[in-house]
C-alpha cells in the first residue's frame, strides 16, 4: 500500500541509503529531535519510525478511543461495534434513495 504523501511530507525524513551507510545511531539521533521520522527510498516513504515515548502515546490514544463510552450509555464501545455501525451507515449511502 503506498504511503499517504500528504501525511509523510509533514514528518522529518531520512533516506534509507543514509541509514544503511551510517547505521542505527543515525536514526536515534533524528528520533531524539523529532520523535518520529519517515525513511525514504527512491522518493517513496518506506517506513515511519517512532520513539518509544511516541509509540506509548499512540497506544494510549488508541486504547482510549476503543474504550470510549457511548454518548447515550455508560457502557464502552468495542472497535467491532464501531466498525459495524460504520459499515451499516455506509451501506445506507449506496441505496438509490440515499441523500
Amino acid at each position: 500500500m503506498p504511503a499517504d504523501a500528504s501525511f509523510t511530507s509533514q514528518l522529518p525524513a531520512i533516506t534509507l541509503a543514509a541509514v544503511e551507510e551510517q547505521g542505527w545511531d543515525y536514526i536515534e539521533k533524528h528520533l531524539a529531535q523529532a520523535n518520529r521520522l519517515v525513511v525514504m527510498s527512491g522518493g517513496n516513504a518506506e517506513a515511519v519510525v517512532v520513539s518509544v515515548p511516541e509509540y506509548l502515546k499512540l497506544v494510549r490514544n488508541i486504547q482510549g478511543i476503543a474504550a470510549a463510552p457511548l454518548p447515550d450509555s455508560s457502557k464502552t464501545v468495542s472497535l467491532q461495534t464501531l466498525r459495524e455501525r460504520f459499515d451499516k451507515r455506509l451501506a445506507s449511502l449506496h441505496k438509490p434513495d440515499a441523500t
